[in-house]
């Protein structure tokens, strides 16, 4: 069996038997605040990165703990520093791009990165910013309160790809209600490949993980 079927079989074991240790982990609660939103949970992939990228026409932009990326001149910057948002949509620059796909997974590890938009408008961008600079957790960068800035401003947003640390292996794409055909014609995308994705299912006031089919 090689790695990526030992890697499905764990999500599908997430999914029907270890709900809540998933739920926890990757949200820090079994009602997270992703779940008021159009969503899907899949395996992290590059792939799907890429997709995601062609399914919204857009460029990516990378929020998130110190990762740098190439100004104008060449040289390295770190773009979510709240001082220059204007400089955020540098992101969109072919070598930047080529560098979100090529360190898919270097990237996205225990530390807190998200995709967005790399042409965010700036006064998003400042809200967002602001927002972390006020966030006062224990964590520079730390999964579960960011993932709520990012719901609390997702409807500027649009959508995001959040990748849900190293100890699930999976991220969520989330979008607001106007966006929500991103989800779906994602997970159908998926499904036409044979590759796993569930639903975040809330009944009363907690979660639950479904496996789409």
């Amino acid at each position: 069996m090689d790695t990526s079927e030992r890697t499905k079989l764990k999500f599908e074991d997430y999914i029907k038997n270890n709900n809540d240790y998933f739920l926890e982990e990757a949200f820090g609660s079994l009602n997270p605040c992703i779940s008021q939103f159009p969503r899907c949970i899949f395996i992290t992939d590059p792939d799907i990165l890429r997709m995601t990228s062609e399914l919204t026409g857009s460029k990516l932009g990378v929020w998130g703990n110190c990762l740098l990326a190439h100004d104008e001149n060449g040289n390295f910057r770190d773009f979510t520093k709240g001082d220059k948002p204007e400089d955020f949509k540098l992101w969109a620059s072919p070598k930047n791009q080529e560098a979100v796909f090529r360190e898919h997974f270097s990237i996205f590890e225990a530390s807190f990165k998200v995709c967005i938009d790399a042409n965010t408008p700036v006064n998003v961008l400042k809200k967002i910013f602001a927002d972390k600079e006020n966030d006062e957790s224990e964590s520079d960068w730390f999964r579960y309160t960011d993932i709520n800035i990012i719901c609390n401003n997702i409807s500027e947003l649009g959508w995001a790809y959040i990748p849900l640390g190293d100890e699930v292996f999976c991220a969520v794409f989330v979008t607001n209600q106007k966006n929500h055909s991103f989800v779906d014609h994602l997970i159908k995308k998926l499904l036409s490949i044979d590759s796993a994705v569930c639903h975040l299912i809330k009944k009363g006031n907690r979660c639950f993980l479904e496996k789409k089919i």
